[in-house]
């Protein structure tokens, strides 16, 4: 599995790591929920989610388990880190000094947080065969749908209207 790969390609340069930014979040496991934490340990990788993702996460997304998150994202995720017993973990510094510093004194006095230069940017910036084989592929698709968008462009459409035929080509041709 990609995502299964990529985390464990993470877990070899960092470990254990809170992964914050949702478009990281979507790259190690697929997941494009609005709302998460990603945990990734030597051995695990724990996905927090509260009730609207909770049911979606654990059946589809199989690069990670699926943990709900009851209240705040910090605080649940603090308790998480403390049951299993670590000692230290490293939060992506993407975060801004105030939200680090919430979810650090959420954790408990026995475990330090440390913040890790963007762990996951230069795994996204080399491409394996499966990636060029998937941006391929999306390439295609998207030349399809703009060749089949042009053949409707008519004398006074607006570029809403033309974004909207785009936007429906796309989707038509299997995008998201």
């Amino acid at each position: 599995d990609m995502h299964a790969a990529r985390i464990a390609r993470l877990r070899e340069r960092v470990s254990p790591v809170v992964i914050t930014d949702h478009s990281h979040i979507f790259y190690l496991t697929g997941f494009a929920g609005s709302a998460g934490r990603l945990l990734v340990t030597d051995d695990d990788a724990v996905l927090f989610v509260d009730s609207r993702y909770f049911e979606y996460v654990s059946s589809e997304v199989p690069a990670a388990r699926a943990v709900l998150i009851a209240g705040d994202y910090d605080g649940g995720t603090a308790r998480h880190l403390a049951e299993i017993g670590l000692r230290a973990v490293s939060v992506e510094k993407g975060l801004t000094i105030a939200a680090f510093e919430s979810f650090a004194a959420a954790c408990a006095p026995s475990i330090t947080v440390t913040a890790v230069d963007d762990p996951v940017k230069a795994l996204r910036e080399v491409k394996d065969n499966a990636e060029r084989a998937l941006i391929k592929d999306n390439l295609f698709r998207a030349e399809c749908a703009f060749t089949k968008m042009l053949a409707s462009v008519k004398e006074g459409m607006t570029e809403k209207e033309l974004a909207a035929e785009l936007d429906n080509r796309m989707r038509a041709e299997g995008g998201d």
